[in-house]
């Protein structure tokens, strides 16, 4: 006994138990199939369009990123007109 109490002197402590999560799923395996179309459409049809109308009209107040849109976009349209 004095021996092998000698001896555990030495050996290390046990570790403590590991907690392991559980797994999550997959995303690839969870994804959800989105019809692209309808999203659009959808989106076009709200938001979108007051946007777009907002954007490519001559009246109107328009935020910055906005006016640069319309502004880049009179660019375009006078260099394409431009002989």
């Amino acid at each position: 006994p004095a021996a092998l109490a000698a001896r555990s002197a030495f050996l290390a402590p046990r570790a403590a138990p590991r907690v392991v999560a559980a797994p999550r799923p997959c995303p690839a395996l969870t994804m959800k199939v989105v019809d692209d179309k309808k999203v659009v459409r959808e989106y076009f049809n709200t938001k979108g369009f007051e946007r777009w109308n907002r954007i490519y009209s001559e009246d109107g107040e328009v935020n910055k990123v906005q006016l640069d849109i319309r502004t880049g976009h009179a660019q375009t349209v006078a260099k394409v007109r431009s002989p």
